[in-house]
């Protein structure tokens, strides 16, 4: 299944198996989960949570510091 992904920094799409999983769009980009907040179709989403074809993830880097 396709799923389109967009970050601050880049969109691309990606090709994943039936029942693929957030997590695994993290995987296919080399990115670390812990690094990002995931929103799904405007959903924000866990790594756990399961996609869909055509869904549309949007990654927004978590800040941290003083």
């Amino acid at each position: 299944m396709r799923v389109s992904v967009e970050s601050r920094d880049f969109s691309t799409t990606v090709n994943l198996p039936n029942g693929a999983k957030l997590a695994d769009v993290y995987r296919s980009l080399n990115l670390k989960e812990e690094t990002y907040l995931a929103s799904v179709d405007g959903t924000l989403m866990t790594g756990d949570d399961p996609l869909a074809e055509g869904s549309k993830v949007k990654l927004l880097p978590v800040v941290s510091g003083g």
